[in-house]
């Protein structure tokens, strides 16, 4: 599920301004610790309190139901692959 941002947080690892979510759980808006990606690293990260981005703390990773934090990594593995195949 995607949505809009209404400020503008960077992504931690790679610092790039983001304007929207993919939100693994379907939630249209994004809250303090929603999980989401960077769609240009494909860092796995976390709203916090204030709504900035955060890497996704690894006790987070194990309440999370398996099976989403396994798609998510998938979906991270084939967009590193598909970056790292368009550029030059």
């Amino acid at each position: 599920m995607q949505g809009l941002l209404v400020s503008k947080p960077k992504c931690p690892n790679c610092k790039t301004t983001l304007d929207g979510f993919t939100d693994p759980v379907g939630n249209r808006v994004p809250q303090a610790e929603s999980v989401t990606m960077c769609l240009y690293c494909g860092e796995i990260l976390q709203f916090d309190s204030n709504m900035k981005l955060k890497p996704i703390p690894e006790e987070i990773v194990k309440e999370l139901n398996l099976r989403t934090v396994q798609l998510a990594g998938k979906i991270r593995q084939r967009f590193l692959e598909r970056r790292d195949n368009t550029q030059p």
